[in-house]
């Protein structure tokens, strides 16, 4: 191996592959990738419908948990993060949600100059090869494949009755909610590429690992970033229990994600120096909001007993499974081409929120539901669906701190759910309007029981301790490593980590604050912006 790179390329994610393709384009530019986990040989992660067995599977898997959340009955969460080429993103439900404009035009709004909504709406365009072709809000001949649900041959009825209840309350048909308006609901757009998952370790990466001046070290764990007179000059490693080291002469790009980008500044003396002091470091560069304003969605369920057998969970076992899966083997389609998660909806908790603060995933099953998880991997034998409440915008903020000097220790993960007074309306009105939506024909006649919250839960105190109890993590985590120009940023707007040279932050932890919704395509869209920032800046 070299001794040295022009880039090094820390965490080989959803931003990380993508740093990699864009930074190699140039021959001149040489590039080493390094990645805690191996290469992804898994069949749960090219399945789309079989993502959620690779949560269980902890040799891809990082098994995180939070600490005891006050706002959430003191319960901790199980956040498992992707330990393989192509991170969180090899196992995701591949959900292709890109928020509102109003996003990052507040982004820009706030001196992230560059960040608004024109500014990026090129890069989304540009990782992108959208099914339906390219027009002034889609791109064709990306690498990173989109398809609509809505375009599917078969619609199960369940989601095809909930997407008509939707509407019957109020909820317009929105065909494309990545085109800048966001309120509505239809069928979500998915990352898949002929009922295969579509990540950017299958498109950015694995396509051009041939390239001589791109390399990949997996089984790599970084433990610091090295700084010379305020300037990020090498990276230490362990690979195959070896102490390593590599020097970058242009910039060491951290792509490690909300929860060890900010473990990794802190392990490296940079952050609060109460933080890095209590674990026996030295302070090298003192950044007070590194592993602050870390925000997460959190999300609520309901779930129904269905009254007749139309429904995924009467579709996993004996001829129907098997019908299933020659549809999936012959042509790619069926259950098994896309994650479960069919219909989206975006709306306001009460009429006089400014825009839509609400999102809902609806899955036409039902889980067996497991007390002690957060994860429902299995469906129960029954038919049932399922739906979830997430409040896309928290007010409430939480933070990831290291509580060792050893990388290989998770870090502290508190992300305060329902702290805020305004999450907890929003959760509150939210589940409210979701009952408007169950009594609505379309969908009602399907209808046996309400299984949760369940007919007993109708007042405010008894649906708010509900949200509460059994509420779940979404796994989106951002903002640790917040983008600014105030004193508690941690980079700038073209990323580099305030006050040093040559190190950059490349990932769902500058944001801001949160998009309004899931978090992959922004953080694809960060790393596409990236790219050319970190090429501009030499």
């Amino acid at each position: 191996m070299s001794e040295d790179y022009d880039y090094i390329i820390v965490g080989a994610g959803s931003a990380g592959c993508v740093l990699a393709n864009r930074l190699s384009e140039d021959e001149r530019n040489t590039v080493l990738l390094l990645e805690a986990g191996d290469h992804d040989r898994n069949w749960s992660t090219a399945i789309p419908l079989a993502h959620s067995a690779s949560l269980s599977n902890t040799d891809i898997l990082w098994n995180y948990q939070t600490a005891a959340v006050p706002g959430a009955a003191n319960r901790r969460f199980f956040y498992p993060r992707g330990k393989l080429v192509g991170g969180s993103g090899a196992l995701n439900g591949m959900l292709y949600v890109r928020g509102q404009v109003e996003d990052y035009d507040g982004w820009a709004a706030d001196g992230n100059t560059g960040w608004d909504w024109n500014s990026v709406l090129p890069y989304f365009k540009k990782s992108e090869h959208h099914a339906r072709g390219a027009n002034q809000w889609h791109g064709e001949g990306g690498p990173l494949h989109v398809q609509q649900l809505q375009d599917m041959p078969r619609k199960n009825p369940v989601s095809e009755a909930f997407l008509q209840a939707g509407q019957a309350v109020g909820l317009p048909f929105n065909d494309d909610v990545n085109s800048g308006v966001q309120e509505g609901i239809s069928y979500f757009q998915i990352n898949t590429r002929r009922g295969v998952r579509s990540n950017t370790a299958r498109a950015f990466l694995k396509p051009v690992l041939a390239r001589n001046n791109l390399s990949l070290n997996t089984c790599s764990t970084v433990e610091r970033i090295e700084l010379q007179s305020g300037r990020a000059r090498a990276v230490h490693f362990v690979r195959s229990g070896q102490s390593q080291s590599v020097s970058a002469k242009k910039g060491v790009i951290l792509c490690a994600g909300a929860l060890n980008s900010a473990q990794l500044l802190e392990l490296s003396g940079i952050g609060q120096a109460d933080v890095i002091a209590a674990q026996g470091l030295n302070l090298e560069h003192a950044l007070p909001g590194v592993g602050e304003n870390f925000r997460e969605h959190y999300m609520t369920s309901f779930i129904c007993r269905v009254n007749q057998p139309v429904t995924m969970n009467d579709q996993q076992s004996g001829l129907p499974l098997l019908r299933e899966l020659f549809r999936y083997v012959t042509r790619r389609q069926g259950n098994f081409s896309n994650s479960g998660a069919h219909i989206q909806a975006y709306f306001k908790s009460r009429p006089s929120v400014e825009r839509p603060d609400t999102q809902i995933h609806f899955f036409p099953f039902s889980p067996a539901v497991d007390p002690e998880k957060t994860v429902q991997s299995t469906m129960e034998s029954e038919p049932g669906f399922m739906f979830t409440l997430t409040q896309m915008r928290p007010e409430s903020q939480g933070s990831v701190h290291i509580q060792s000097p050893n990388a290989d220790v998770m870090p502290l993960i508190q992300p305060n759910f329902l702290a805020d007074d305004e999450d907890r309306r929003v959760t509150v009105d939210s589940l409210k309007f979701a009952r408007e939506i169950l009594q609505q024909h379309s969908i009602n006649q399907y209808i046996e029981v309400e299984l949760a919250p369940g007919p007993h839960v109708q007042s405010d105190e008894q649906l708010l301790a509900y949200a509460q109890q059994t509420g779940a993590t979404m796994y989106q985590g951002c903002g640790t490593c917040r983008m600014g120009v105030d004193n508690d940023a941690v980079v700038n707007p073209d990323l580099s980590v305030r006050g040093l040279k040559s190190l950059f932050v490349a990932d769902a932890s500058v944001m801001p604050g949160m998009c309004s919704g899931n978090t992959n395509a922004p953080t694809i869209m960060i790393a596409e912006k990236a790219a050319d920032l970190i090429l501009n800046a030499g």
